[in-house]
């Protein structure tokens, strides 16, 4: 059979160079893929210390809003005792102007049947 032109004839030296080169190219294809492994490495360690800083951030918030709800609970608190004193002075209060209206209720009748 003839070749045709163009063809080329692999010999041992041409099959031991292509061989070469492809364990070249799989030599910086490792390389490549350990500089990416190093940078995802790089990546996961800020994104880890980041969610570490933002978890602090929340507990103190948390724990600032839990201080803070407390207060409003001690004012209301206060507030709540404040009414229950004004509760319990206009009850007295009521009492006092019932007994006091009665009173001068059973004046007024001795007077008018005293006539």
């Amino acid at each position: 059979m003839d070749k045709e032109v163009g063809e080329m004839e692999w010999n041992d030296g041409r099959l031991d160079d292509l061989s070469k080169k492809v364990d070249d190219q799989g030599e910086r294809m490792d390389k490549g893929f350990a500089k990416v492994d190093q940078r995802f490495e790089q990546v996961d360690r800020k994104m880890d210390a980041g969610f570490a800083r933002l978890d602090r951030r929340i507990d103190q918030l948390d724990q600032k809003m839990d201080e803070g709800f407390a207060r409003v609970d001690a004012s209301f608190a206060r507030v709540d005792s404040r009414l229950d004193a004004l509760n319990h002075v206009l009850i007295q209060s009521i009492w006092t102007f019932g007994i006091g209206l009665l009173g001068f209720a059973g004046a007024l009748l001795a007077v008018i049947a005293d006539k």
